[in-house]
């Protein structure tokens, strides 16, 4: 317990100075997490241990094998690389060669420089981002949560967008940022494997739940055997007193209940009544039919009745036609 609390202790004090002392010519990055195999090699040398606490070897180059993770703090940002991850650090950011990326910065004047074997790209703004080199050598950007502002320099100029989160764009070799498309952020997250690395949640997932709350979509990620790392439900709760998913059911509820006692439950209540009504129609009885015209009853067969309107005046109307009974014909007429 006392180790584990010197390390925590540790992480947080070095976080806090790499967020302060991020401008350096060298960015230093902190390893605050380690899961599977993970090897350093730096050129000339043997390969070099890592350790969950202890900054990256300068110049050295990182691989992740297919069940190796890494996290690391620096520069301002957080950053997490998965499984079969080839990259160095550089100054400013990391040059990744092969695999995934997922970055969250510690404020938003910090900026992450991304390098790949074509480009260099730049990102910055208050958002988690995924990235990832895809096989033709392009990057893939994923927004996850808040604003995340990529650019890139191009021989014609500088290319730039804004990504909001569950939204995706690709960059060619040559520098183009294609059309920005939006994602089920939900499906993304719970099937990240960057997401559910290690058994901590994600910095920012007080900042994810929301976020996927606010698409509409129900999350709760797993990771295998460990333990749910957040359920929507209770995150987005305690995050941002994000509402449960059933209430987005309440105002058609609502509605159903409104027609019903408003509008079908009287309706119904009347359309008995008047069967009731027509049921009991007899010689005698004075009736208003649905055309406005008054008269007495005179004969009642099955579907029909006859109407006296006045002397000698006789009509034939079906029964659903009378619109209401006004009683017998007084004695007067």
């Amino acid at each position: 317990m006392a180790n584990k609390f010197v390390i925590r202790l540790w992480l947080l004090v070095a976080s806090l100075y790499l967020s302060i002392v991020d401008g350096q010519a060298a960015t230093m990055f902190l390893v605050s997490g380690l899961t599977g195999e993970v090897s350093a090699s730096v050129p000339g040398d043997q390969g070099v241990a890592l350790r969950k606490g202890r900054f990256l070897p300068t110049g050295a180059n990182i691989t992740t094998a297919n069940n190796g993770g890494l996290e690391l703090l620096g520069g301002g940002w957080t950053l997490r690389l998965g499984k079969n991850n080839n990259f160095s650090a550089l100054e400013g950011g990391i040059h990744l060669r092969n695999g995934a990326i997922l970055a969250r910065p510690l404020r938003p004047s910090s900026e992450l420089i991304l390098e790949t074997d074509g480009n260099s790209y730049h990102f910055h703004g208050k958002g988690a981002f995924f990235g990832e080199l895809m096989t033709d050598g392009g990057l893939r950007v994923i927004g996850l949560t808040g604003d995340t502002w990529l650019s890139v320099q191009t021989k014609k100029g500088r290319n730039q967008v804004e990504l909001n989160p569950g939204q995706r764009v690709e960059c060619n070799t040559k520098g183009r940022i294609g059309k920005t498309v939006d994602l089920d952020l939900a499906e993304l997250v719970q099937t990240s494997r960057l997401i559910s690395l290690f058994d901590n949640a994600p910095s920012f997932s007080r900042e994810l739940a929301p976020a996927v709350t606010a698409l509409h979509f129900h999350l709760q990620i797993s990771t295998g055997t460990r333990k749910p790392m957040f359920d929507l439900m209770t995150a987005a709760a305690s995050a941002a007193d994000a509402p449960p998913a059933w209430l987005q059911f309440l105002p058609f509820v609502g509605m159903i209940l409104i027609f019903w006692f408003l509008i079908i439950r009287p309706q119904m209540k009347r359309q008995k009544d008047h069967q009731a009504k027509i049921g009991g129609l007899k010689k005698g009885d004075r009736v208003i039919t649905a055309g406005g015209l008054v008269g007495k009853i005179v004969a009642v067969r099955d579907d029909e009745v006859d109407i006296e309107l006045a002397r000698d005046v006789r009509v034939t109307a079906v029964k659903s036609t009378i619109g209401d009974i006004v009683g017998p014909k007084a004695s007067n007429d």
